[in-house]
């Protein structure tokens, strides 16, 4: 096959990655937007003042052109939980919760059986291949010594597209209690 050859093939396998994931719908998702990123860090203050606890992890998703869901969510070291979903989530506005102390060791544990900290800063790692419509994945997780993000577009390892989803469903069983629209 001839270098035109391959892109093209290149380019169907990213335009299907694209379909499959703009038409997929979270169940339980938050917002990751510069507007849903304001009430989130607002919100986030406020709870943090009130209880001295840090944030473990969060876990954005931004939007797309098609119907991508729109969310943030955060876990902080005491097990509290913050959902900020806007667009294409079941859950809009901002949301709490509590996770258990077993819940959070198990979702800390799996950031060690991944390596984390040892994932690119972003995917895919040459920039200059970012397809803008895809929507970003943004995951920064503070393990008590360091803090690291990692934003993924595509093209990211398949242990950190699986820890990906274990986040998802991690916060999809948490009883979430509404605190603002």
């Amino acid at each position: 096959m001839n270098v035109l050859g391959h892109k093209w093939v290149y380019f169907f396998c990213v335009f299907c990655v694209f379909n499959a994931s703009c038409n997929r719908k979270t169940p339980v998702t938050a917002g990751g937007d510069t507007q849903n990123e304001t009430r989130y860090n607002q919100a986030d203050k406020t709870i943090k003042s009130d209880t001295g606890a840090y944030v473990l992890l969060q876990l954005e998703r931004t939007g797309c052109y098609g119907n991508c869901p729109v969310y943030a969510v955060l876990l902080r070291s005491n097990g509290t939980a913050q959902f900020s979903g806007s667009k294409n989530v079941d859950l809009i506005g901002t949301y709490i919760a509590v996770a258990g102390k077993t819940e959070v060791t198990a979702i800390m544990d799996k950031l060690k059986q991944i390596d984390f900290f040892k994932f690119a800063d972003h995917y895919p790692q040459n920039k200059n291949y970012i397809i803008p419509d895809l929507p970003y994945t943004y995951i920064t997780v503070n393990d008590g010594n360091k803090t690291k993000k990692v934003a993924d577009n595509y093209d990211s390892p398949e242990n950190l597209q699986w820890f990906e989803k274990e986040l998802d469903e991690f916060f999809k069983q948490l009883k979430w209690t509404k605190i603002k629209d």
